[in-house]
């Protein structure tokens, strides 16, 4: 990935794992995984990890792991009213989170209150503002295991969710042979 250059934000979890952010709030099992990811990483991955930025723009986006007004204080956005109220701390049309990994879409188009997009592929308007959560391709909780992203079409000025499956199996395999807790493997299978 690092490769590609791509617009890149840090997560609690990258933050948590290099010491930047407080892990008290973490559960049992996901400090087990940052203590056996912290024997694993390489140097070359944990300064890079070290070095992302809460927050980054490109054109008309803003991107943040979390939400924009707190950035480095994680907080959850999953109602209609926290997205909405969200959208007063970004000038850029679009705002891109992740943090619950629960993928979503809210519009607002100036005079009317804000509304969830329901469809699976939608506009980008010039005069609207939109905040919305990509999902996750590691752990989606939003009941679909299917790895979740966003494709985002400048030239038609499009956004699209998209669901891609995977070998769920294989990686609960894998997450169980490291020896890292049951419940990270089995919460795979039900997308939560």
């Amino acid at each position: 990935m690092r490769g590609l250059k791509p617009l890149c934000v840090a997560g609690n979890h990258d933050y948590g794992l290099v010491g930047r952010t407080p892990t008290s709030g973490f559960n049992q099992s996901a400090l087990q995984a940052l203590d056996w990811t912290r024997e694993q990483i390489t140097r070359t991955n944990r300064l890079y990890l070290e070095n992302l930025p809460l927050t980054e723009r490109m054109n008309q986006l803003f991107v943040v792991h979390a939400a924009p007004s707190e950035p480095a204080d994680w907080p959850y956005l999953l109602s209609l009213h926290e997205a909405e109220e969200e959208m007063d701390y970004y000038a850029e049309t679009v705002c891109l989170v992740g943090h619950s990994h629960y993928p979503f879409a809210v519009e607002r188009v100036p005079g009317e209150p804000a509304h969830f997009i329901l469809q699976e592929s939608f506009e980008v308007r010039p005069a609207a503002k939109y905040i919305i959560n990509l999902g996750s391709v590691g752990q989606p909780r939003d009941g679909d295991p299917r790895a979740a992203c966003m494709v985002y079409n400048l030239r038609a000025n499009t956004m699209m969710f998209h669901r891609v499956a995977y070998d769920v199996a294989a990686a609960q395999k894998k997450i169980r042979a490291a020896g890292l807790p049951d419940y990270l493997a089995s919460r795979l299978a039900a997308g939560r």
